[in-house]
C-alpha cells in the first residue's frame, strides 16, 4: 500500500493533529466572521494614507496573501515589516496592524512599541500575550481570537484567523471590498475541496498526495503571478516547516529576467530540483504564455516540472484554493519524509539561543 493511502502513517507521524487544522480552516472562517460581526474601529481612525502589517513567520502570511490578492484594488500602499524597524513613512495617518499569534514574538512587539510614537492608528490581531496586554493598556482597537479550531497550535496553521480577519478589518475600514456572499462562497470552497484532497481519499484520485509524491527527494521552487505571489510564499512556508523540505519561491514574471540562467550550475540541478508551476487562468494573457515557455527552459535543463491548474471560478477564492492546497502537499511532504509535520526544533532551537543574547 501506498504511504500516503495507509491511515498508520498518520496515526504515526501527526502527533498534534496538523490534518486537523486543515480540515478545521473553514470553522476557523466562521469563527472570525462571527467574531468580527459587531467589531467597530474608534472614531480617530481615519484618513488612512498609508497600511503596515507588522508580523513573522506564519503570522505574516495573511499579509503577504492580502497584498498580493488586492493588489490592483488597495486603496492605499501596504507595506510588510518582518523586523524590528520602524519604516520612515510611518507617520499619524499610517493604519498599524500588528499580528502575532501567539502575542509574545519579539520583532513585532519592538516594532508596535517604537511606531505607537508615530500614529494614534494600531489595531493588534493575536491570540493573548504580550501583544494583547499591550494592547489593552494603550487603548488599542485588538481581535483576541481563540484559536479552538487550530489544534496543531501552528501559526502556519491558523491562516482563518490571520488572513480572514485582516480581509474583515480593512473591509471594514473601506479599504478593500469583501461581502457576505464572498465569505459564504469561501466557506462552501473551503469544505468542498477538502472532501477531494483530505486523507481518505486515495492518492490515484488525490492531487495534493500525487503532487507530493512528484516532490518528494527534490529542492523545489514554487513559481506563480501576480495575485498568487503571496500563496507561493506561503506555500514554500509551510513546505519548509510542515514537509521540512528545501523551498523557495518566485514570482512570473521576474523570475524569467534572471532565474533561467542559473538553472545549469551546478550539474546537480537536474537531479535535484524540482520546478512547480502554480497556472490560473486569471493571469494576464503573457503572463499565461510566460508559464509554458518557463516549463519548457525547465525541460531544457533537465529539471524536473509540476503544473498545478487552479479551476475556482474568481481570484479570491482561487487564493484560499492554493492555499489549501499548499497545506495539504506540504502536510503528505512530510509524511513522505517520515517526519511529524508539526514540531519545528530548529527554530524553536534558534528562538532559545537569541534569548540568551540582550538587546
Amino acid at each position: 500500500m501506498n504511504t500516503l493511502d495507509d491511515p498508520k502513517t498518520f496515526e504515526k507521524l501527526d502527533s498534534q493533529k496538523l490534518s486537523g487544522s486543515i480540515e478545521q480552516l473553514s470553522k476557523q472562517c466562521q469563527q472570525v466572521w462571527q467574531d468580527l460581526e459587531d467589531f467597530k474601529f474608534p472614531s480617530e481612525f481615519g484618513n488612512i494614507n498609508h497600511i503596515v502589517i507588522a508580523g513573522m513567520g506564519g503570522s505574516a502570511l495573511g499579509a503577504r496573501i492580502i497584498k498580493s490578492l488586492f493588489y490592483d484594488t488597495l486603496k492605499v500602499p501596504l507595506t510588510i515589516v518582518n523586523d524590528y524597524e520602524v519604516p520612515a513613512s510611518v507617520d499619524e495617518n499610517t493604519l498599524l496592524v500588528v499580528s502575532s499569534y501567539s502575542g509574545g514574538t519579539e520583532e513585532p512587539l519592538e516594532f508596535a512599541q517604537k511606531a505607537q510614537e508615530r500614529t494614534k492608528m494600531i489595531l493588534a490581531i493575536c491570540s493573548g500575550g504580550k501583544l494583547a496586554q499591550l494592547a489593552k493598556d494603550n487603548k488599542w482597537p485588538v481581535y483576541q481570537f481563540e484559536p479552538k479550531f487550530n489544534p496543531s497550535n501552528q501559526p502556519r496553521m491558523g491562516l482563518g484567523y490571520s488572513i480572514l480577519s485582516q480581509v474583515i478589518l480593512l473591509s471594514k475600514l473601506n479599504l478593500i471590498e469583501f461581502l457576505e456572499e464572498d465569505f459564504n462562497d469561501l466557506v462552501k470552497l473551503i469544505s468542498d475541496i477538502n472532501l477531494k484532497w483530505g486523507k481518505e481519499i486515495s492518492s490515484g484520485k488525490n492531487l495534493a498526495k500525487s503532487v507530493a509524491i512528484e516532490l518528494e527527494g527534490r529542492a523545489i521552487l514554487v513559481m506563480a503571478g501576480e495575485f498568487l505571489a503571496g500563496n507561493a510564499h506561503t506555500f514554500a512556508n509551510q513546505l519548509n516547516e510542515n514537509g521540512k523540505n528545501f523551498a523557495v519561491s518566485f514570482q512570473i514574471p521576474e523570475l524569467n529576467h534572471h532565474l533561467l540562467e542559473g538553472l545549469k550550475f551546478p550539474e546537480s540541478n537536474s537531479d535535484n530540483l524540482v520546478a512547480l508551476l502554480i497556472k490560473s487562468k486569471f493571469y494576464h494573457p503573457k503572463n499565461q504564455a510566460r508559464f509554458e515557455i518557463t516549463r519548457k527552459v525547465m525541460l531544457q535543463n533537465n529539471i524536473k516540472t509540476v503544473e498545478v491548474e487552479l479551476s475556482s471560478k474568481d481570484r479570491f477564492l482561487q487564493s484560499f484554493e492554493l492555499l489549501v492546497f499548499g497545506s495539504w502537499t506540504s502536510f503528505y511532504l512530510a509524511m513522505e519524509n517520515g517526519l511529524d509535520p508539526s514540531p519545528i526544533p530548529f527554530v524553536d532551537y534558534f528562538k532559545a539561543e537569541l534569548e540568551k543574547i540582550s538587546p
